[in-house]
């Protein structure tokens, strides 16, 4: 579902480098070639439970959707997003500028591995993540960079992931992020490792008989075991048609 654009966005400037979209008050630039964002950071979004004055990062941040979104939703969190890619940290801070977000929405130049180091010395209580899905060696590298870098783990793995936020995370900190399905034994291993205790799993279903496609996964440092799945998110009601769930995911008023 990465690939799928979010209903309602409709085209406020056009320019060769860049696309320039308004999805609900959020207005987001994005690559016109290259990485496009799609469903996966609406969703992704909608499923974090942030707590007051948290302070979140999202590790590869891309042009800063889930940043923007959980800023705007939230208006006592402050967020880092951390982005290697030069031409998606530019359009991350200029989106961040677009949006009068400046005081609590910050976004660093630099290798996610390195999070640690790039970071502001505050107590980090959660950390999201809109990873690559697929291992480095699974199937033909994509010849654009940007696509490349965002679908494979060819700068991120999946043990990079767990191994970041475990580093980032005080005791009892959540990670919260989106992956494969199928690839669910290999994230339950790489959380365990890193002592990040898997408490919330939902799956996402195209369509109400078809298989999942994506999971949503919270897990917890140093948490107990005892993992809660969720109802499944249904994404269209039918063809063309998102289901209201999907539609809410889209919304970006402040909350209290």
């Amino acid at each position: 579902m990465r690939n799928r654009a979010p209903a309602g966005k409709n085209a406020a400037e056009t320019a060769p480098e860049k696309t320039v979209e308004r999805v609900g008050d959020l207005i987001i630039a994005q690559p016109a070639r290259g990485y496009r964002y799609g469903l996966d950071p609406f969703l992704l979004a909608a499923f974090v439970r942030p707590r007051l004055r948290e302070n979140v990062v999202d590790l590869g941040t891309g042009c800063g959707v889930i940043a923007l979104l959980l800023a705007r939703r939230w208006k006592t969190l402050k967020v880092w997003g951390v982005e290697l890619q030069p031409e998606l940290f530019h359009l991350a801070e200029e989106n961040i500028r677009r949006n009068g977000l400046e005081r609590r929405c910050s976004v660093i130049h630099g290798d996610a591995r390195d999070t640690a180091d790039l970071l502001p010395a505050v107590r980090f209580r959660r950390v999201v993540a809109n990873p690559p899905f697929r291992p480095a060696a699974a199937g033909r590298v994509c010849p654009e960079p940007q696509r490349a870098l965002a679908r494979q783990e060819i700068a991120f793995s999946l043990d990079d992931l767990a191994g970041t936020a475990a580093s980032l995370l005080d005791h009892g900190g959540i990670l919260d992020f989106i992956h494969l399905p199928e690839r669910l034994p290999e994230i339950f291993r790489a959380l365990g490792e890193r002592r990040l205790e898997p408490k919330r799993l939902r799956l996402v279903h195209s369509f109400g008989r078809s298989a999942p496609e994506l999971a949503l996964i919270s897990a917890r440092k140093g948490g107990r075991p005892g993992l809660s799945t969720e109802p499944p998110l249904i994404v269209f009601r039918r063809k063309g048609e998102y289901t209201p769930e999907v539609k809410a995911a889209f919304r970006t008023s402040i909350s209290s």
